[in-house]
């Protein structure tokens, strides 16, 4: 038994045994560090939800990816662009209104814009929503 337990400890002590485990112990470090770091640098992408109420039909979106500068309304005329249907505005600019988004609706009515459930916006072309706003665009019976 000693003799096994000594031509151990002399192979482990060999400047080659010794080296390769440095080298071992450094490559293992090294691709933790890399792991970590890529893990570091992956962040979540902006977004907010959206839901559209005609008084008719309702429609939710979640997870709606936010570029940077669009208002309100560009995103909702996104949506549009994707899902197929047509929002007519009224107005110039950032002052634009939506005046129809869905097929159908009268027009004795108004739409609101809500931010979280906060008190209405007068306009949504000159809102710019930040990460995890929910909007709520609804159509109002006069």
């Amino acid at each position: 038994m000693k003799v096994q337990v000594q031509k151990l400890s002399k192979t482990l002590l060999k400047p080659s045994v010794i080296i390769s485990l440095f080298i071992g112990i450094a490559l293992g470090y090294s691709i933790k560090s890399l792991i970590e770091i890529n893990t570091n640098t992956t962040k979540k992408l902006p977004t907010i939800s959206v839901l559209i109420h005609t008084g008719n039909e309702t429609r939710n979106w979640n997870g709606v990816s936010l570029n940077e500068g669009e208002s309100v309304l560009d995103i909702i005329e996104r949506i549009g662009r994707i899902e197929n249907f047509n929002i007519r505005t009224t107005g110039e600019g950032k002052d634009r209104q939506v005046d129809s988004i869905f097929e159908g609706e009268e027009n004795n009515g108004e739409w609101k814009y809500y931010i979280n459930n906060a008190n209405p916006l007068p306009t949504i072309g000159r809102y710019f929503p930040k990460d995890g706003d929910n909007i709520l665009v609804i159509y109002v019976q006069k």
